[in-house]
């Protein structure tokens, strides 16, 4: 059985479809209340025109006609119906003045035969409509007042009907869309530095502090640096700079120290040196170089020495030469060879042979590339670039590869090329999205390169952020950071997640903000696999397409010709995984899933101990129920596993006592490869505890961070141990805080 098919949805996509979503829950909610209205329009108008009018008609009530005896003044009636005639008159009276008829009111005349011997001379009087109040009015009355009733009710249920209609309305607009989850941004805006800058540097120190020195703000050069602690979520500022600088090298040597070379000063290009001690906090001057300069590189040789090659200052001009410091005795001396192109604002690496150094200026744009033999401390042409560059930025790739990314000719580039050190030739790849000068790129695994700002012409600065895979020689544009920026540094934590500081938005309005790119985002993947008539359906999360978060909440199996879902058992989903888990994984968190000793027996055997998946490193198992069994087959497959590449092991939240602790011990003095361990938030008792941190004194040299957070509080004889490995290992504990 192999996967099919993996369809990609990357959080841009996802927050796009959200928005697009919100946009339709608001035109249709809009849509439903007008309609509304024109319903209650249109029951009002039909209510005012139709109904009330029926009822202002009178009926026509039986007709009786009256006779008056102008003789005898006496009323005669007669019950036989008479036809009506319609006139007009203006008034009616008798002869004696009483009011008998009504201005425009309907008349009705009428004759009866009467007998001859009466010779009763009769004439026919004006007849009104009007009838006595009890008899014709009381029922017309009650009938209009009812009807009138029963609209008034109807009119306010609509009225009330409207108005919780538009209540809904609102309340879905401003309360329930807003709140609607989006997936959570790959950026996350971290507390400001106290001064801003551009045409800095920062240096990741040993216990993940990161040290941001000098620069500039718009034009005023800066002595001030400052220190951000994970820990505390701050900056604070450090000791001053003895010479204000930007433009300058910064490097962190072997004991862990800061080393700063030359730059731009107030005047013209330094020579000074300064050495930044991590334990103390402060600077101090060293030996300057022999020539001042700006616009250099520096590079780490095999054997701890410093390169400086190139540059520039307002004396000499543009420099061919190159210095050597030694941290040994903290001197400097010329290499025997000079470079054979002198170049400044060019770029430098380590690589397979010694350090090559790419582009820049000369006396024009360069495209040529020379190598730096450490051992006869001589330099010789390789093959060029095909384009020249400027500021290119350069990442040193598996098998000594280089990518040169970027850079400006006359105008930024968008194209980039791969440098192969067997052959020193140069191979165009796919170009960027946008072209980018002054921007940083930043190596997050062995093929995945992040590339983030920069700008692309004086007037147009970027936010956009790209993801280039190596592998498949594609360009992938993911979220954008919140501020556009350019001249900022980045750098990448022990974690993978990278830290982008400061930088200029525009020539005259430098930034002091920070992000952070979160590498632990979640990007949604869905595995098809086909086997037969079956479809099987596993839901993952991939973080920066490379961790593997395996749900089984979702996991099930699905028949074509049935629609009842059959749910796979635990075991057999932790079987498939780890068998057909692609071989690119690096890292793979199970989160928040019971697992069986069965299941962890699967894990151990299929990654760690046969090395299914080489190029696993990281591996979470949070909240997985761990016992003793489970972490012994663990430490097991890690003692035992030739090919065995895990850096990192998340144990956090289970449940294994000392003895799973003892073999935890056990492993980290054979086990030559782990770097991290989080035994946080265990039932581990002080002996538990002693027994890993004495393995980590006396036989472990590779961990370099152990988190126990709220594992036991720390003791003294804790402490003595902690004091002797504080030197190589970050040790993470809530009660005490960082050793």
């Amino acid at each position: 059985m192999e996967y099919s098919a993996w369809k990609y949805v990357d959080n841009d996509k996802q927050r796009k479809c959200s928005e697009r979503l919100s946009c339709r829950c608001i035109i249709i909610v809009c849509v439903v209340f007008i309609v509304l209205i024109l319903i209650a329009v249109a029951i009002v108008l039909i209510i005012k025109f139709v109904v009330l009018k029926s009822d202002s008609i009178p009926t026509l009530p039986e007709t009786t006609t009256y006779y008056t005896d102008t003789s005898s003044t006496s009323l005669v009636t007669t019950e036989k119906p008479i036809v009506p005639t319609l006139t007009n008159a203006s008034t009616a009276t008798s002869s004696n003045g009483t009011l008998i008829g009504m201005t425009t009111a309907t008349m009705y005349t009428g004759t009866s035969e009467m007998s001859s011997e009466t010779s009763m001379t009769m004439f026919t009087s004006m007849v009104t409509t009007e009838m006595p109040d009890s008899v014709s009015e009381t029922g017309s009355t009650k009938r209009q007042e009812q009807r009138r009733c029963c609209c008034w009710i109807v009119l306010i249920a609509l009225i009330i009907f409207l108005v919780a209609a538009l209540v809904i309305t609102l309340v879905v607009i401003f309360v329930i869309l807003p709140k609607q989850p989006s997936p959570k941004s790959v950026w996350s805006q971290l507390q400001n530095m106290t001064n801003a800058r551009c045409q800095h540097t920062a240096s990741v120190l040993s216990n993940s502090i990161v040290l941001v020195v000098g620069g500039q703000n718009n034009g005023t050069l800066l002595k001030s640096n400052e220190v951000y602690n994970f820990s505390t979520g701050s900056w604070n500022l450090s000791s001053n700079l003895i010479d204000g600088r930007y433009d300058h090298t910064v490097t962190k040597l072997p004991d862990g120290s800061i080393l700063i070379v030359g730059g731009r000063g107030e005047i013209n290009a330094l020579k000074s040196v300064e050495k930044y001690n991590s334990t103390s906090a402060a600077w101090r001057s060293i030996q300057g170089m022999n020539i001042p300069r700006y616009g250099h590189t520096a590079s780490v040789l095999e054997d701890g020495k410093i390169l400086v090659a190139g540059g520039r200052n307002n004396a000499d001009g543009v420099l061919d030469s190159c210095e050597i410091y030694n941290p040994n005795d903290e001197t400097w001396q010329p290499t025997r060879g000079k470079m054979k192109n002198g170049r400044y604002s060019h770029a430098a690496i380590e690589t397979k042979g010694g350090v090559i150094v790419v582009g820049g200026y000369g006396s024009d744009h360069l495209k040529t590339v020379e190598i730096y033999d450490p051992a006869q401390q001589s330099w010789s042409f390789v093959g060029n670039m095909n384009h020249s560059r400027i500021k290119p930025v350069l990442v040193s790739l598996n098998g000594g590869s280089v990518l040169a990314i970027g850079g400006s000719n006359d105008e930024p580039l968008a194209s980039i090329e791969l440098y192969d050190p067997n052959s020193s030739t140069w191979t165009m790849k796919e170009n960027m999205s946008d072209p980018r000068d002054q921007h940083t790129a930043s190596l997050l695994g062995d093929d995945i390169v992040l590339v983030a700002g920069g700008y692309r012409s004086k007037d147009s600065v970027l936010n956009s952020v790209e993801l280039y895979n190596v592998s498949s020689d594609r360009w992938t544009l993911i979220e954008n950071m919140t501020y556009a920026r350019y001249g900022h540094t980045a750098s990448i934590l022990a974690d993978g997640s990278v830290l982008i500081v400061g930088g200029c938005a525009s020539e005259k309005n430098t930034l002091n903000t920070v992000e952070l790119y979160n590498h632990n985002t979640t990007v949604l993947f869905s595995v098809l696999s086909e086997e037969g008539n079956t479809h099987k359906y596993r839901s993952l999360s991939i973080k920066k397409r490379k961790i593997y978060t395996f749900s089984f909440f979702f996991a099930c199996i699905e028949t074509i010709h049935q629609s009842s879902l059959k749910w796979l058992s635990r075991d057999e989903q932790i079987e498939e995984i780890t068998l057909y888990l692609p071989s690119s994984c690096q890292y793979l968190r199970f989160s928040g899933v019971e697992l069986s000793e069965k299941a962890v027996n699967f894990i151990g055997e299929n990654l760690l101990l046969r090395g299914k998946s080489s190029n696993l490193q990281h591996l979470s198992l949070c909240n997985t129920k761990l016992t003793d069994e489970g972490i012994t087959c663990l430490c097991h497959a890690l003692i035992n596993g030739k090919n065995c590449r895990l850096r990192s092991l998340d144990v956090q939240l289970n449940n294994f006592t000392d003895i799973g602790a003892h073999e935890i011990a056990k492993m980290l003095e054979v086990n030559k490869g782990l770097e991290m361990l989080d035994i946080s938030y265990l039932q581990l008792t002080r002996d538990g505890i002693m027994v890993i941190l004495t393995a980590l004194v006396e036989k472990n040299r590779t961990l370099t961070t152990l988190d126990m957070t709220s594992s036991i509080l720390i003791d003294e004889n804790m402490k003595n141990l902690l004091k002797r490995i504080e030197d190589r290992v970050r040790v993470i504990n809530a009660y005490y805080g960082y050793y």
